[in-house]
């Protein structure tokens, strides 16, 4: 928006001369004359000092919305901050403006730099819970994992058997109980997999309820039928290299709740050493959670 006393403020850059030193703002016309009178009593830069601080002491303190409304709007507040204002009153009026616009400044600095600071100390202390939380499950899988070892399995073998007119897929495993307390359900981790080949015919986990249980110290032989049009049921039926390595991850208790947990799962393994760098680097920009 053109605003009516702009051609008039840059005029003062042509004018030379002495003149009144006061500004008359009681009406356009006495303004218009007082203006042009200090503006020939100044030097060149002190004109264009005079220029720029008349346009930001009218329009400090407004914004585009009310400048569209009303057009006069930004004259009338010239005027009246200027009226009977020396261009030394100008320029102590622009200094304290310009010191009072540094202060906010300096204010919405630290109070961003606190907002931040505090954002960071959060985000701190979310990753050091989140790690401490992680440790304490991993050295709990690493201490079921060492109870686990006591369940023994003995045996275990992958084959197909003959059941009627087709060939089911069977797993075989000789277990003993080396636990203190009685197992009603096993939880395994298996690969089945042929020498010399780098990618196994089978990765998958499986799990049995056991009918009665297994006391501690029983042992037992299971004769286990996996989903005949699971991958199980697709291994070759004319390979007879194939090796059936089973882990023992959990088990269940009498009670039927889980008794030892030996799993820490690769993503939790992946996002513990990703927070444990982040929290050695000392970075807790906010934003996207890692």
């Amino acid at each position: 928006m053109k605003l009516r006393f702009l051609p008039l403020a840059l005029s003062l850059l042509l004018l030379t001369g002495c003149g009144p030193k006061r500004i008359d703002g009681s009406s356009d016309e006495a303004f218009k004359k007082s203006l042009e009178s200090m503006g020939k009593s100044l030097s060149e830069d002190e004109r264009k000092e005079l220029t720029e601080g008349i346009m930001a002491l009218a329009l400090d303190g407004m914004n585009i919305f009310q400048m569209g409304a009303a057009p006069g709007l930004a004259e009338q507040s010239m005027r009246e901050k200027l009226n009977g204002k020396s261009f030394a009153d100008i320029q102590a009026a622009i200094a304290v403006m310009k010191a009072e616009r540094a202060a906010e400044q300096l204010k919405r600095d630290k109070e961003a730099a606190e907002a931040k600071a505090k954002a960071a100390a959060k985000k701190k202390l979310q990753i050091e819970t989140e790690v401490a939380e992680l440790e304490a499950e991993k050295a709990k899988a690493e201490a079921d994992a060492v109870a686990l070892s006591k369940f023994e399995v003995s045996r275990s073998r992958f084959y197909f058997s003959e059941s009627g007119y087709r060939q089911s897929p069977t797993i075989e495993l000789s277990v003993k109980n080396g636990l203190p307390v009685a197992v009603s359900r096993v939880y395994f981790k298996a690969v089945l997999s042929s020498p010399g080949r780098s990618i196994p015919w089978v990765d998958d986990t499986f799990n049995y309820s056991i009918s009665g249980g297994l006391e501690p110290s029983e042992e037992a032989t299971w004769k286990l039928s996996p989903n005949m049009f699971s991958e199980w049921g697709k291994a070759p039926k004319d390979r007879q290299d194939m090796v059936l390595t089973v882990e023992l991850t959990k088990v269940d208790g009498p009670d039927g709740k889980a008794l030892f947990d030996g799993a820490f799962r690769d993503s939790k393994k992946e996002r513990l050493e990703r927070l444990k760098t982040t929290l050695a680097k000392g970075d807790f920009t906010p934003g996207f959670f890692e």
